[in-house]
């Protein structure tokens, strides 16, 4: 059984760009031969400007980094941040670990956005604009890259879209918005049709906005957005896509 009780991560409050809060109840770590150990009390701040014990464990790098909390007989609890997603490097002495998040960190050496994440859920304190776009023309799909906000080791994404019409001159919408995650998959999105509305002409209207959860179809990969804007001759329309956060394992989940 894997355990992970009161599992909380966060920005540091006086360094949040570089430093993460690690804290949990319980923990439950593994060693390379899946012997398990119970970590308690876990109440640990990690340094990307660190190396070694409670820092990195190689040299700096954009992208994805994994949380890790790491034991060792007489050795303290620590918890590093390394590259890998199936196992970190391991300090002397230390022979522990459990996976219990995965952040991004710019090329800038910060954080990509402040997060709070409870269990393994994280969610960005603010929602994450990845593209938008006006292409009623376009007759194939386009696509947003969501590596810079997800990483592959993703289970679930957490998205918002807000979908904008302009009416013709006659004062009507005729707008399709229709996306997926993958190719070959259909129906991961429902799409949204709107038709012939009595509206103003030439106004401007919001006509779909939601927040949904959906798989990781590219998990160990770059999660991507495909999507097809289609409609009338005169009218116009604007899709924007948000990030608000994602689930991932741990420890071993």
């Amino acid at each position: 059984m894997n355990i992970a009780r009161n599992l909380i991560i966060q920005p540091n409050a006086t360094t949040p760009s570089t430093k993460i809060d690690v804290k949990a109840t319980e923990l439950q770590l593994r060693d390379s031969a899946f012997k398990f150990a119970a970590a308690r009390g876990v109440n640990i701040t990690v340094d990307y400007n660190a190396s070694g014990v409670n820092g990195r464990t190689s040299p700096k790098q954009s992208g994805v980094w994994h949380v890790y909390v790491i034991a060792g007989e007489s050795q303290e609890m620590a918890v590093v941040l390394d590259r890998n997603d199936l196992a970190p490097t391991l300090p002397e002495y230390y022979t522990h670990y459990a996976h219990v998040s995965s952040v991004i960190f710019t090329t800038g050496d910060v954080l990509v956005a402040p997060f709070y994440q409870r269990g393994n859920r994280l969610t960005y304190q603010t929602r994450q604009e990845i593209g938008w776009t006006n292409p009623l023309t376009s007759t194939t799909e386009a696509v947003i890259d969501l590596s810079s906000l997800v990483p592959g080791n993703a289970l679930d994404i957490i998205l918002n879209d807000i979908l904008s019409g302009k009416t013709d001159a006659t004062g009507s919408i005729d707008v399709i918005a229709e996306f997926r995650l993958i190719t070959g998959v259909t129906h991961i999105r429902f799409p949204t049709f709107i038709k012939g509305l009595p509206l103003a002409s030439t106004e401007s209207y919001r006509l779909h906005s939601g927040e949904f959860q959906v798989p990781n179809v590219n998990s160990g990969g770059s999660a991507s957005i495909y999507y097809l804007l289609e409609g009338g001759a005169e009218e116009a329309a604007e899709l924007r896509f948000y990030v608000m956060g994602y689930t991932l394992p741990v420890c071993g989940n």
